[in-house]
This record gives structure tokens, sequence and C-alpha cells, in this order.
């Protein structure tokens, strides 16, 4: 028996599974990895190195939360008036025992001349920080119970183990121009370099 045209032509038809398939998913990947990529940009570290191997500038993310004394504390006060330091530290620790806060409480007054406000942020209650005794320090140590803000900073939270800090830099303008990692945690802070990098905030 003799096939006909119609029979022919179903057999060598191209499959629905075949190459409309193919055609679907390389746009399909593409579509994934540029969304990554916007992710890791949006999302990503706010101490990320851009590709010169420089700093990559961002908007400072708004900070709202209650201090040491259990009043909220907005970060946008100083928008306009004076740079800002924000370091993040472990909320397992007394503020007095995390050596980078210690040494920012030593040069309070240097750093104020400089025309800086500072501003710590911890994982514990405000209830906790004030019981530590954290009225030592005379700047606001704000409570981040949920590490949300840690988060929206690009700050790693990890499951164990102690929490690195960081610390970040932002001009008067609102914009991050500057981060550290203090990692090993108990790592100096380098303060001439730190009052020679608030100099050029201004």
């Amino acid at each position: 028996m003799t096939e006909t045209h119609d029979q022919l032509a179903k057999e060598y038809r191209p499959s629905l599974c075949g190459l409309p398939k193919i055609v679907w998913v390389i746009p399909a990947a593409a579509v994934l990895i540029v969304a990554a990529i916007v992710i890791r940009t949006t999302y990503g570290p706010l101490w990320q190195k851009d590709g010169s191997g420089g700093f990559q500038s961002r908007p400072a993310p708004e900070i709202v939360l209650l201090d040491q004394r259990k009043e909220r504390h907005r970060t946008a006060r100083y928008l306009g008036r004076r740079s800002l330091i924000v370091l993040f530290f472990d909320g397992q620790q007394q503020p007095e025992d995390v050596r980078q806060l210690a040494l920012l409480r030593d040069a309070y007054p240097q750093i104020r001349a400089a025309n800086t406000e500072i501003v710590a942020v911890s994982g514990a209650p405000s209830e906790t920080i004030a019981q530590w005794g954290g009225g030592s320090i005379p700047f606001p140590i704000l409570a981040d119970v949920d590490y949300a803000v840690h988060k929206q900073w690009g700050v790693s939270v990890p499951e164990t183990g102690p929490l690195v800090p960081v610390m970040f830099l932002v001009d008067i303008s609102g914009v991050i121009r500057d981060s550290l990692e203090f990692d090993p945690p108990d790592s100096p802070l380098d303060l001439p370099k730190l009052l020679d990098q608030l100099a050029r905030l201004q």
C-alpha cells in the first residue's frame, strides 16, 4: 500500500516537543541569567567592588530602628547635615567588647569634629543593649532583632558563628562611599585613615 501525501507530511512534520521546545528553552535561560544579574546588582553586598577594582557607590538605605533608650531613630535626620559611619556588629557581644565600637567611642570627639555621626546596628533587642551598659557608648546603638536592616544593607548574617563587623561610610548626600569588613572580627580600626576618608566625604 502506498502512503498518501498527508501521511508523509505528518511523518516529517517537526515535533512540537522538539524544535519549539529548544526555541523556548534558550530565551528562558537568558531571562533567568539576566534576572540573576539584576538581583545580584540590586541586593548584593553594598561593599562590592566595581570592575576597575574601585568601590561601587550606592544610595544608603534608610534605617528606622529603636536605640538603646527605646527611642525611634532615623538615619534620614543626618541627610544634608552630616556624613555618617554605620557599623554593623554581632548581637551576641556587649558593645564594650566589640573592638571597633570601643575605638569609635574613644575617637568620637575627633569624628564629630569631622562633621560625622556614628550609628551602630546590632541584632540584639534594645532592652538587652541597655542592660549591657550601652550608656557608655555616646552614639546610638540600634536594635535590628530580625536582621532585616542587615540584609537590606547586604551584610551577611551567618546561621552559626559570629557575625563579621562591617563599617560603611556615607557622605552628606546619603551615598555610601566606602566600607570595610573586619575579618577576623577583632581586627583593629585604622583611625588616621578613617579621619582622612571622612575629610573627603564633606
